[in-house]
């Protein structure tokens, strides 16, 4: 991939990220622990999650970074709302720290 294609590829999932109705259950057992989420967040712009422990706030993150797929909705990245697994394969990085930190064998 030469520089030119990297930078188109980098321009389409500038912007926004985007939740349009997204819902996610853990298990098909379970209530979903996100229900009919909807929001933007626009460039340059952060947003503060605070709650309890157990009410979904690492989820989003773990369905922002394409880590989980909603069970309905949609997730999206830029003006092209392109889906996370797709922008994460055509050049995205994101940085994850989990409250939960697991260590691999030999690692």
């Amino acid at each position: 991939m030469d520089d030119l294609q990297m930078k188109r590829i980098q321009d389409s999932i500038k912007g926004k990220i985007e939740f349009k109705n997204v819902s996610f259950s853990w298990t098909s057992t379970l209530s979903p622990i996100i229900k009919n989420i909807t929001f933007t967040l626009a460039p340059g712009k952060s947003l503060a999650i605070a709650g309890p422990n157990g009410i979904g706030k690492s989820t989003l993150l773990y369905l922002a970074s394409g880590l989980v797929e909603p069970q309905s909705g949609n997730v999206a990245f830029g003006p092209a709302l392109t889906p996370p697994n797709e922008a994460l394969a055509q050049g995205m990085r994101i940085a994850l720290v989990s409250s939960k930190t697991y260590f691999a064998e030999a690692s």
